[in-house]
């Protein structure tokens, strides 16, 4: 059922770009793909199922890892309209882009160093995005951005099981029901309603556009 439901929405996140061209959908299509083939891994089915080589199945947790946060991290600037609400987060977020780049490069470099590195990199940038992101959702709700409302809510809960999840990593929290499966919970309900959030998010960019051409129609 989990993993139905992020090949639906990565099917329909796909379709909207095209029909919409909206960027924002194809960020988001990416990111679930990626999130999805990391769960995959995460669960044992990609190495039964789709790889045979020990070193992919090795590499991917990491690699995968890095990957959907780096389309989640395009999907986040885009969706809270951060070059224009907020440019100096949105340079900031930019430039964490260098230290993912870093960790997708270091995942698949046949070493047990860089491996180390990139696992527990990934999780420590994981944990500060996670940690920025709620405060810049709560700005761009106080900055009446409608469709904000949607990301805060959702991203609220995918933190909540993001946390759980690298504190079992960790060690820090021991391994049961919600520390498993809460993640793959958690981003099930976030892709959904983030994907009707992203055609919100269009609605209101369409409206907002034709009541401009409007008011310009008026001023000639």
């Amino acid at each position: 059922i989990y993993f139905g439901i992020l090949t639906f929405i990565f099917i329909f996140n796909l379709f909207s770009f095209f029909a919409l061209r909206d960027k924002t959908a194809l960020w988001y299509a990416g990111y679930v793909l990626t999130f999805g083939l990391l769960q995959i891994s995460l669960v044992g089915i990609g190495t039964h199922k789709l790889w045979s080589s020990n070193f992919i199945a090795e590499r991917a947790n990491p690699f995968f890892a890095s990957l959907s946060i780096l389309f989640l991290l395009h999907f986040t600037l885009d969706y809270l309209r951060m070059k224009s609400i907020m440019p100096f987060m949105y340079k900031v977020f930019r430039f964490f882009r260098i230290f993912i780049l870093v960790s997708i490069v270091f995942s698949v470099i046949p070493s047990t160093l860089t491996y180390r590195i990139s696992v527990v990199g990934i999780n420590a940038i994981t944990l500060m995005l996670n940690l920025a992101v709620i405060p810049i959702a709560l700005y761009a709700v106080r900055a009446k951005l409608q469709e904000a409302k949607l990301f805060l809510l959702e991203f609220s809960v995918l933190s909540l099981t993001v946390f759980g999840f690298i504190l079992k990593n960790f060690g820090i929290l021991p391994s049961v029901f919600i520390t498993d499966f809460g993640l793959q919970i958690g981003s099930a309900l976030e892709a959904i309603l983030l994907s009707i959030g992203i055609v919100l998010k269009y609605k209101s960019t369409r409206e907002t556009a034709i009541e401009s051409l409007q008011t310009l129609n008026e001023l000639i």
